[in-house]
């Protein structure tokens, strides 16, 4: 299975390369890597790209409750998939910020905006992400937070690299030198 990584926003080559490792190591081939700023049109042109030659897309940044993560809203409207307001996920972030005696802040309710036919992902610190699957392509949106970012590549990321092994083709070839015929 092809996989191609997309890190949105504020990343290092580090980070890049430790999200490669793991998406190997599940049993993926990552085919490319790019590492974008936080901008839609850019975004759009790297998941054509992604979905063009790959079956996973993993999207790292963008999500979350500043201003400036639109990752989830330029995803959906790039595939063309609605969204509203998932009042579970809502519910999640309040039920986090109350624990922790602070107010709500203000990019909650943005953060909760997802695709409908979403698979969603809780994380700490009432962080969210989430995938969207069409056939046998995905695109799995993640917080580029290290230890959420972790978490969920192993709780969520995992399942869904193994549901789709081995339903794409690969191809190999072999060469051989000074081999006589026979």
């Amino acid at each position: 299975m092809k996989a191609e990584l997309i890190f949105v926003g504020n990343s290092n080559e580090a980070a890049l390369n430790q999200a490669k490792s793991k998406l190997e190591g599940m049993g993926a081939e990552v085919v490319g890597c790019a590492n974008i700023e936080n901008d839609p049109i850019m975004l759009k042109k790297a998941l054509k790209t992604a979905i063009g030659r790959s079956q996973l897309a993993v999207i790292v940044g963008g999500v979350g409750f500043n201003a400036d993560d639109l990752t989830i809203k330029t995803v959906s409207e790039a595939v063309g998939a609605e969204t509203a307001c998932n009042q579970s996920v809502l519910a999640n972030i309040a039920e986090y910020f109350a624990a922790k005696g602070e107010q709500l802040p203000d990019g909650a309710f943005r953060s909760a905006i997802l695709p409908v036919a979403a698979n969603v992902f809780y994380g700490e610190k009432g962080s969210v992400g989430c995938s969207l699957t069409q056939g046998e392509q995905a695109i799995v949106m993640l917080p580029s937070d290290e230890e959420v970012f972790d978490t969920m590549m192993e709780k969520d990321v995992t399942p869904i690299v193994n549901s789709m092994k081995g339903k794409a083709t690969s191809e190999r070839t072999f060469f051989a030198a000074d081999v006589s015929d026979a």
